[in-house]
């Protein structure tokens, strides 16, 4: 079947590719049959569109579920622990479980007023605007025992301390849940 179609696609585009293009009628006719061949292509794009879009939520279905599986049995059996991850080596890949940075919410033009109230210009950046030097200021955060970031649970949500024990009230932390992945 495939071979029959096959030879009529050849034909009519040979005989497209020899046609004459010479009066109006011709003309009407080229002018159609582009169209109809447009109207084609969208009509297959889309119904492709559509079936991939069908097969992606599957075999994302089957994913989620697979590592759901691969989570629950990480779980079970013992596993190397590090300070940041936690890995099992299986003969076709690798189950880890990494610690997430927490996200911080902040308005750089508060952290600045911060830093220069509490006379820790060091780590405010002057360009054309004047913004915090976060990366540095970042790394004077206290930490609890475990290494992770000290927070202070207030109305508004977390705020991080500084090693003087100080809150840092213009800056919002969200602490993230360590970060299952199956590769």
């Amino acid at each position: 079947m495939n071979e029959l179609v096959e030879t009529v696609l050849t034909e009519e585009l040979e005989f497209q590719r020899r046609f004459v293009c010479d009066n109006d009628r011709a003309a009407e006719w080229c002018m159609n049959k582009k169209k109809a061949a447009e109207d084609q292509k969208e009509f297959w794009k889309r119904y492709y569109d559509e079936q991939y879009q069908k097969i992606c939520k599957e075999l994302n279905w089957t994913i989620a579920i697979m590592e759901n599986h691969l989570f629950n049995y990480f779980a079970k059996v013992p596993h190397k622990v590090a300070k940041a991850s936690e890995s099992y080596t299986l003969p076709n890949g690798k189950l880890v479980l990494k610690n997430q940075e927490p996200t911080f919410t902040m308005k750089d033009e508060d952290l600045v007023d911060y830093l220069k109230a509490h006379k820790m210009d060091g780590y405010v950046k002057t360009e054309t605007i004047t913004k915090p030097a976060w990366g540095e200021f970042k790394k004077t955060l206290a930490k609890d025992p475990d290494g992770k970031l000290a927070v202070v649970e207030m109305e508004d949500g977390l705020h991080p301390v500084t090693a003087e024990g100080e809150v840092v009230e213009c800056i919002t932390v969200e602490l993230r849940a360590p970060k299952f992945e199956a590769r």
